[in-house]
């Protein structure tokens, strides 16, 4: 854990709650599925095989390291990708469409 040293406390608890939102595979398919409506917590449990409560633990989690939003209140409330999300994915489709020659990532 040598290289927590060099981050800040608040920056070393972001990588802890980060890490902790990506690191389970439910999570990551439960992210997969929001698209740009985003779905409740019954619609994404359902097409991931998990129970609703799941999901919505799950969830929970995701809204804690920032990588999930909550719109409404209770019962169909939508969990969607917030907007910087929205930014690293059309950010990957632009390199993925040039190439990584267009973008100087040639490796070295």
């Amino acid at each position: 854990m040598q290289i927590l040293r060099f981050f800040s406390y608040s920056m070393q608890d972001e990588l802890v709650v980060f890490g902790r939102a990506v690191g389970c595979p439910v999570r990551i398919a439960l992210l997969r599925v929001l698209g740009n409506d985003g779905l409740t917590a019954t619609q994404a449990a359902a097409v991931v095989g998990v129970a609703p409560s799941t999901a919505h633990y799950h969830y929970k989690v995701l809204i804690e390291a920032g990588l999930v939003t909550k719109r409404g209140r209770r019962r169909g409330c939508r969990y969607m990708w917030p907007a910087h999300t929205w930014d690293l994915v059309r950010r990957k489709r632009k390199v993925m469409a040039e190439g990584p020659n267009e973008l100087n990532l040639e490796p070295a």
